[in-house]
């Protein structure tokens, strides 16, 4: 499978032309180094809104790629487009839209990635100092119960860069990769 590297829609590796868009599918496109983690994040923005993204693991760097309103609302569309317009079909689509997402970014060169948009940036892992993973956990209360989101703080020179997630890891995939990447630099919680 592939993807559009201007729309991001789903191709099959036959085609030359993108179905949806039109644009051409490079030739070239599986001869750069793949990531080997991608994961959703948020990041609070201004007031109280958040910031949807994705931070991608490479060998030896990861690029965190930032989701515009813009961007979001395409993807949605197409995504609509897919489903149909079967209600609980389009609400399940909704649900697993930003891991879905996210698989486009295994097939998109690095320097695609950056320039989608100006807010992505790259980080070398020996600039960080430390990387701090915390699962999702519950909680109970004498009332109820609730999910407490996740947290991943990247540490560098002193400055914290904060996330917030919702990957459970049960199976320790993610624990894993990022160890084996980052090594001693990763606090697992």
């Amino acid at each position: 499978m592939m993807f559009c590297q201007e729309c991001g829609n789903k191709t099959s590796e036959i085609v030359r032309f993108c179905p949806e868009c039109g644009s051409r599918i490079r030739e070239d496109a599986g001869s750069f180094e793949k990531p080997q983690l991608v994961l959703s994040m948020s990041k609070k923005g201004k007031l109280f809104k958040e910031e949807l993204c994705y931070l991608i693991f490479y060998n030896h760097k990861l690029i965190c790629a930032f989701l515009s309103k813009e961007k979001i609302k395409i993807a949605r569309e197409q995504k609509a487009k897919e489903v149909g317009k079967k209600f609980f079909q389009r609400i399940a689509s909704a649900l697993v839209f930003y891991e879905e997402y996210g698989e486009r970014y295994y097939n998109l060169p690095e320097n695609e990635i950056i320039n989608e948009d100006p807010l992505n940036f790259e980080l070398q892992y020996m600039h960080i100092s430390k990387i701090k993973f915390v699962r999702p956990r519950g909680v109970h209360t004498s009332d109820n119960y609730y999910v407490e989101r996740g947290k991943l703080e990247i540490i560098i020179q002193g400055a914290k860069l904060k996330y917030m997630h919702n990957h459970n890891d049960d199976d320790k995939r993610i624990k894993n990769i990022l160890n084996r990447l980052l090594g001693g630099v990763l606090k697992y919680f």
